[in-house]
Order: C-alpha cells, then structure tokens, then sequence
C-alpha cells in the first residue's frame, strides 16, 4: 500500500513543482494542475472498485482511509516545495551577489 502512496507523493509533487516552474501561472495551469492531482485519486478509486488488478482490489478506502496516508503525503509534498523555493531563493541570492 505504501508503494502507491510514494508513487501518488511523486505525481502530486511533480505536477507542483511543474506549476511553480512556468511563470505563467493562471487560472487554466491552475485548474490543469488539480485536474492532473484529481486523476490520481481518480484512478485510485477505479482501480480499486473494477478488480482489474487483484493487488488493488479494495485498497482506496484503508489507503485513504488511514492518517498516517495523509500525514505522508502531507511531509513528502510540503518537503518538496520547501526545498524547491529554498533553492529559488539561494540562486536568487547568488545572481544578485
């Protein structure tokens, strides 16, 4: 189960970090961007309920289901973007020395 959190970590970091790399961010890159977000649990959810894979069978509700799901999702993405403006601004600095 924890292997598709990390994986759902990586999808929702990496749409993010994409967000935050073009600079011309609106309302339709921001709507995109939920959108792609969305599809992840979307998918979740399908994969759970059709049965197509039997590993994932029913894993969307104790997967999100769980605080500890969450509490992963939430350091490992809020980590992520910490890191990424962190390096924005010492490269800010650094050009500007």
């Amino acid at each position: 189960m924890f292997g598709h959190v990390v994986y759902g970590a990586c999808v929702i970091l990496s749409n993010l970090v994409m967000f935050h790399k073009f600079h011309n961010v609106d309302k339709i890159a921001f709507v995109l961007t939920g959108l792609m977000i969305f599809a992840y649990f979307l998918m979740t959810f399908f994969e759970s309920i059709l049965g197509i894979f039997p590993q994932l069978s029913g894993i969307f509700s104790p997967m999100f289901g769980s605080w500890m799901v969450w509490l992963v999702l939430l350091f490992t993405v809020s980590t992520g973007m910490l890191a990424q403006h962190a390096f924005k601004v010492w490269n800010h600095c650094i050009i500007n020395f």
